[in-house]
């Protein structure tokens, strides 16, 4: 608990929360709905693309597309820490925030094994690993922005004076 305390009541978790401008809370808001815009729009797009033909699948030709995801993916990083800032004990404490850190975790490992995934043409399975690898990537996004919006609903503690106050 003091360890929440103290990331809130930190310069940035003050900020964050507390700021009257435009450039806080809702500004950072809209960051990380920006990343997730660049990264998961890029992900589905590379995944259609290996999933639609994947006898045709050169990751070498969509490397600018993979670049751009992990754009998106520093943006949500960064806008994330600075969301986590201004409310620990609300996600930290939320085992639906672990679950979408889960699912945006392999789902970016699995976009990383689509960038250096070589087909091998006329291979049937190797088609067959990379549409399943691709309906994986599009469950894992649909599921990380499922629990990431149903945050709002789920916490038990808002700050970590409420979790002092048994308050819940």
């Amino acid at each position: 608990m003091e360890f929440f305390a103290w990331i809130e009541q930190s310069a940035v978790g003050l900020w964050v929360r507390e700021s009257p401008t435009v450039w806080a809370f809702p500004f950072v808001l809209i960051l990380h709905t920006v990343g997730l815009a660049i990264v998961g729009g890029a992900a589905v797009i590379l995944n259609a693309l290996a999933f639609t033909a994947p006898q045709q699948w050169q990751p070498k030709k969509f490397e600018p597309w993979f670049q751009f995801a992990w754009l998106g993916f520093a943006i949500n990083l960064v806008s994330g820490v600075l969301l986590l800032a201004a409310y620990p004990a609300k996600a930290l404490t939320n085992p639906v925030f672990y679950a979408k850190l889960i699912c945006v975790i392999a789902a970016m490992i699995q976009l990383q094994w689509l960038r250096h995934r070589e087909t091998k043409p006329q291979s049937g399975e190797s088609v067959a690993v990379l549409r399943r690898s691709a309906i994986a990537a599009f469950l894992l996004w649909g599921l990380g922005i499922w629990t990431g919006r149903f945050l709002a609903y789920t916490h038990s503690y808002l700050m970590s004076s409420d979790m002092m106050l048994g308050l819940g």
